[in-house]
């Protein structure tokens, strides 16, 4: 999992890619006072936990991202779900819905992503049930002619 500021680099080189440090320095100038020693440092960690890579152009160095956004964040959130809340992904949610200040849109928006995930439960349940039927034995269920 990425730190605060790992984040912060990450999404600047998401956006930008490939993009250079002095770019990236220019990009996080306006959302934290972090030197840019400090930026070139945590770049240098990105390769070494195998976020990011790099190529030479010239004289610099061009970043680009080893994974997408999405894929980050999706390991990021499974972290999370494991360690914070032992596995439990409803756990999670209840516990972000309920200590956050929805708004009515987000809300409506949560009980519309609840009401997909309970119909594709059903439909996948349906499914379940089809192919037991269908690879149960006929004979069993027949009367033997006498």
């Amino acid at each position: 999992m990425y730190t605060e500021l790992e984040w912060q680099i990450m999404r600047s080189v998401w956006r930008n890619q490939p993009t250079t440090s002095r770019d990236i320095i220019q990009d996080l100038s306006s959302q934290c006072e972090t030197s840019p020693g400090t930026i070139k440092t945590m770049l240098h960690r990105l390769v070494d936990k195998e976020a990011l890579r790099f190529r030479r152009k010239g004289n610099r160095y061009l970043y680009s991202a080893r994974c997408s956004q999405a894929e980050s964040v999706t390991e990021a959130c499974g972290q999370l779900v494991q360690i914070v809340f032992d596995g439990q992904p409803a756990a999670a949610i209840a516990f972000l819905a309920s200590s956050s200040n929805l708004s009515r849109h987000q809300a409506e928006y949560l009980q519309e992503l609840l009401a997909d995930i309970e119909d594709a439960c059903q439909q996948s349940e349906q499914r379940e049930a089809r192919q037991i039927a269908a690879a149960a034995p006929a004979s069993r269920y027949r009367v033997a002619a006498t």
